[in-house]
């Protein structure tokens, strides 16, 4: 005889039985057991692929960094300008695209412990942070 599929849902409802009073079987017990330690482990892998860094964030990152501390602007720079310098043009992501705008506004605005966002009339402008809060001006 085939053993019939338990699905997640019955092995969730399975589990609160057993926070509300019920008594598992030894059985069950195991069956459980091994669910939790899958779910576990699935959570780990998705962990570990988030906390990853990408390769190529890290390197326009670092790009970004060195083009900012040659800006002679107090206020910094604008996404736009900083995709002018010639060295972020000439680099190519690892899929064979430059690097967009949207890339290098996710990679200054998530980064707040290297880079700080200054905005004057509605235009964002980006430096280095050397241990400023973000402002927002008129």
């Amino acid at each position: 005889m085939a053993e019939q599929k338990i699905t997640k849902r019955e092995k969730f409802e399975m589990l609160m039985g057993i926070v509300n009073g019920g008594t598992p079987s030894d059985e069950m017990r195991t069956m459980l057991n091994e669910f939790i330690d899958h779910e576990i482990e699935l959570l780990d892998r998705k962990t570990s692929k988030s906390t990853s860094a990408n390769p190529d964030t890290v390197a326009v990152a670092e790009i970004v960094r060195d083009i900012l501390a040659e800006c002679a602007d107090p206020k910094g720079m604008t996404v736009g300008s900083i995709l002018k310098d010639e060295r972020i043009k000439s680099y190519t992501k690892q899929d064979g695209n430059p690097v967009s705008s949207q890339m290098l506004t996710t990679i200054l605005s998530r980064d707040k412990s290297s880079f700080i966002n200054t905005k004057e009339k509605k235009i964002s402008y980006y430096a280095l942070n050397y241990g400023v809060e973000e402002t927002e001006g008129v």
